[in-house]
């Protein structure tokens, strides 16, 4: 195994027990995992900041604002409601609203990650 290989693979097991632990948040970890990347010199000063740039990373930085928005406003509250009211008390049928209700907005969703 080489050094860079352990480097990151530190880096990786310290990500992935901050993530587990949520003792910070998951942004600030993903920050945090790109400056150890840019400062072990595993990533070169122009690729650091090249993946900002990409339309995947955007569009997950808006569904976040996005999602953020509608737990604040009470939207998701009232999603929630609504499908745990359709569904009641069975786990088959609540999995079943679950998917549907993603299939449907997955339909109106733009699938630039792939």
């Amino acid at each position: 195994m080489t050094p860079q290989i352990a480097l990151t693979l530190g880096i990786i097991g310290v990500a992935v027990v901050l993530f587990a632990t949520e003792k910070l948040r998951v942004d600030v970890i993903a920050l945090l995992v790109l400056l150890a990347l840019a400062l072990s010199g595993l990533v070169g000063p122009d690729e650091v900041f090249a993946g900002f740039a990409s339309p995947a990373v955007i569009t997950v930085w808006a569904v976040y604002i996005v999602s953020g928005a509608l737990f604040k406003t009470g939207v998701a509250d009232v999603l929630g409601q609504q499908i745990i009211r359709l569904a009641g008390t069975s786990e088959p049928r609540l999995i079943a609203i679950i998917m549907l209700t993603c299939g449907v907005m997955s339909a109106f969703m733009n699938n630039i990650g792939a």
